[in-house]
């Protein structure tokens, strides 16, 4: 039986469940939930990239993206949002006035549709860090955590674009601290939720450690493919979107580090909140808990192409 939702998000790390919140709750967050059903599918596990990270805005302010995602996920299930955790996008299609969202497993219908997949469809590749990591810092700050952790001296750096792979197996093997560094080019549509990452278990058995290239991994793996029959993507598989989060397809929005090369929690909690409210904005014109609205950074009027605000949309 196909589920039915006003609003349907695309990914559960920061971003997805953030914006899934503002939905439910508006502003301010501890009045009572909307009548606005809100489902949220997740490909892998709830949290993303977020729930392996530690997370500093300064100095002095610093903390753990579990505690985060924990958090926000209660506060999203409280408010009445549901979860379909290991279900895979496979395909959006435009219906009528809804969208069709196949996945492996199910169709859900919604009227308005978010993608909030992030920069890596499988993050669990961080799971097993001894033997399995992800590049994110700078090669010389790759080489310190590899060989002082983990020890490795045989390293396969892989990716899914040769000049960036090429590059950093090279600037890891000046440091003259591995015995032997190669660099692997992937499939782009390789299987990463796969027994061995979607490698052949021959190839990486002879070495210590894989070290996947992030430049060239965060978008060109999964995270978007499913958006490939609507043509909204930019080249590096970015959702191209305007001030909204709001597509060249109508009704259809994208939030987070999917839409931006600049990645991290501020980035997705900010745009998951604009994006939020706009979207709550469409579907309820007055609320329960305050006639003027809910979202208070949003104008009252009626109809949203009389606003002042509607100038900041991009024409497409």
């Amino acid at each position: 039986m196909t589920k039915k939702y006003d609003v349907f998000i695309i990914g559960a790390g920061v971003a997805g469940l953030y914006t899934s919140i503002i939905i439910k709750k508006g502003t301010p967050m501890q009045v009572p939930s909307e009548p606005i059903t809100v489902g949220v599918a997740e490909a892998n596990r709830i949290g993303g990239l977020t729930k392996y990270a530690f997370i500093q805005i300064t100095k002095k302010w610093a903390f753990s993206g579990s505690n985060l995602i924990r958090t926000l996920y209660g506060e999203a299930v409280q408010a009445g949002v549901d979860f379909f955790e290991n279900s895979n996008v496979t395909k959006i299609v435009r219906q009528d006035n809804n969208f069709k969202i196949i996945t492996n497993d199910e169709i859900y219908v919604a009227k308005y549709v978010i993608v909030a997949t992030g920069i890596l469809t499988f993050p669990n590749i961080l799971d097993t860090p001894e033997k399995t990591n992800i590049g994110l810092h700078t090669p010389e700050e790759m080489v310190k955590e590899i060989t002082k952790e983990f020890g490795w001296k045989k390293v396969l750096v892989v990716g899914n674009e040769s000049t960036s792979i090429n590059n950093l197996a090279t600037r890891i093997n000046n440091s003259n601290q591995f015995d032997k560094v190669d660099s692997y080019l992937i499939n782009k549509n390789v299987n990463i939720n796969s027994d061995y990452f979607g490698l052949d278990e021959n190839l990486t058995s002879n070495y210590d450690g894989i070290l996947f290239d992030y430049n060239s991994y965060k978008l060109n793996n999964g995270s978007t493919a499913f958006l490939n029959n609507l043509n909204i993507l930019q080249e590096n598989g970015y959702v191209e979107a305007n001030a909204f989060g709001e597509t060249r397809v109508p009704g259809l929005f994208a939030v987070g580090s999917v839409t931006m090369p600049i990645s991290g929690v501020p980035e997705a909690i900010y745009s998951g909140q604009v994006t939020g409210l706009y979207v709550g904005h469409l579907l309820e014109k007055t609320t329960i808990a305050d006639y003027s609205g809910r979202f208070p950074f949003l104008p009252r009027e009626e109809n949203w192409k009389y606003s002042f605000q509607h100038k900041l949309e991009k024409d497409k």
